[in-house]
Order: structure tokens, then C-alpha cells, then sequence
């Protein structure tokens, strides 16, 4: 299970799309790697995107949050040459943000992106109901919480990160009412605490991505 905090973690934004060489060019030429969000491609210098991916977190994290302070010092333990103004370039691009799990503006964030599955889902198994896999068919790749999974495979359905949490509380407190007794009431900030909490696991193993919401249209 991640760990649970109220420290800011360091989140990377977009579709890696990878190199783009031109027709002509060699190997030994730096070529211009694509991330996209939204509707936009963004063209990123190898420099800038070997930060990028930085910030997809350098496993494993279970002992360690991904916390700003992590990145930059695994930045400066890398090859990127000027870390800090580097990763100072990927924020103003839009292309890494910072959330809290139980901050105030973990919802805000929530309302303004959405996650993507890159992987499938590949269900639980007998021996541990309680979570659920996500990897490449018989090849599992990251266990979550049931919550967050169903989230996960949600997703694509929901404009945004918050509107899944919505629609997944609404859900169960329905669920609740019918069963009695009720023992208390889900809200949509518990689920997504739980899931940017596990949100840097999923995203270091590639089994999702961040993009803008439907709302914002990038």
C-alpha cells in the first residue's frame, strides 16, 4: 500500500509520444522527443526530456514519497545538466505539477486533469481479493486498492479525475442507503486522496498518465 501524505507530490503531465527523428538523421543525433496534453503536441530538447521523465519517479517509492524535494535531488544525481532551472522550465510548460493527496487544492487539481489508463486490467485473484492488478495480459505490473482500480477503469468514461470520484461515491453511498445499516457516508475527497496517494506508483510503472480534462481541452 503507498504511503499516505500530506506532502505535495511531484506529478508529470502528458502522453509520452517519444523521439521524432527526421528522414537522414543518424543515431548520434539528439532528436526531438513529443509529449502531448490535450490537443497540443509539446516538443521537447533531450535535456528537458529526460527531466520529464524524472518526474515520472525513480522506483521503487514505498519508502519514499515523490516529493519535489526527491525529484530535484534525483535531478541533480542524473546527467541533466542546470536541474533546477530545468525542472523550473517544466513547470512553467505545464508539463509537472504538485498536489497534496488531503490538501485544499487536491480537488481543484482533480476538477482540472484526468487520468488515462496505458495498461489493462487484469482483475484480482482468489488468494487476495482485497486488491486488484494492473500490467499487460499475464504480465501483472502494479497491485491497487479496489477503489482505486475501479477508478482506473472508469476513467476513460469521466471528464475529469474529480467527476470519477464523484460519480464512484455517489455510487456507493447509494449502495449504502439500500443496505442497512449505514455506517457512515463515502465522500469524493477519501477516494481521491487514496488515488493521488497511489498515483506515482501507477505513474512509474507507465500503467497511466495525466492529461487536462475534457473541461479544460488543453
Amino acid at each position: 500500500m503507498p504511503p499516505q501524505t500530506s506532502v505535495p507530490l511531484v506529478l508529470p503531465i502528458g502522453q509520452d509520444l517519444g523521439p521524432a527523428y527526421e528522414p537522414g538523421d543518424t543515431e548520434s543525433e539528439s532528436p526531438i522527443y513529443g509529449v502531448r496534453i490535450g490537443v497540443k503536441r509539446l516538443e521537447l530538447t533531450e535535456p528537458l526530456y529526460v527531466a520529464w521523465r524524472y518526474a515520472h519517479g525513480v522506483g521503487p517509492l514505498n519508502e519514499t514519497p515523490w516529493t519535489e524535494e526527491t525529484y530535484r535531488q534525483a535531478l541533480q544525481e542524473s546527467a541533466v545538466d542546470f536541474p533546477e532551472d530545468v525542472a523550473g522550465l517544466l513547470k512553467d510548460l505545464g508539463l509537472v505539477q504538485t498536489v497534496a493527496p488531503g490538501g485544499i487544492e487536491a480537488a481543484r487539481f482533480a476538477r482540472a486533469y484526468r487520468c488515462n489508463p496505458q495498461m489493462v486490467g487484469l482483475g484480482n485473484v482468489p488468494d487476495r481479493p482485497e486488491v486488484f492488478y494492473l500490467g499487460l495480459p499475464e504480465q501483472p505490473v502494479l497491485a491497487v486498492p479496489a477503489a482505486v482500480y475501479a477508478l482506473w477503469v472508469n476513467a476513460p468514461l469521466e471528464p475529469s479525475l474529480w467527476s470519477g470520484c464523484a460519480a464512484m461515491a455517489a455510487e456507493l453511498n447509494g449502495y449504502l442507503d439500500a443496505t442497512p445499516p449505514n455506517d457512515g457516508v463515502v465522500r469524493p475527497e477519501t477516494l481521491l486522496a487514496l488515488f493521488l496517494a497511489t498515483m506515482p506508483h501507477m505513474l512509474l510503472t507507465r500503467t497511466m498518465y495525466l492529461d487536462v480534462s475534457w473541461m479544460t481541452g488543453g
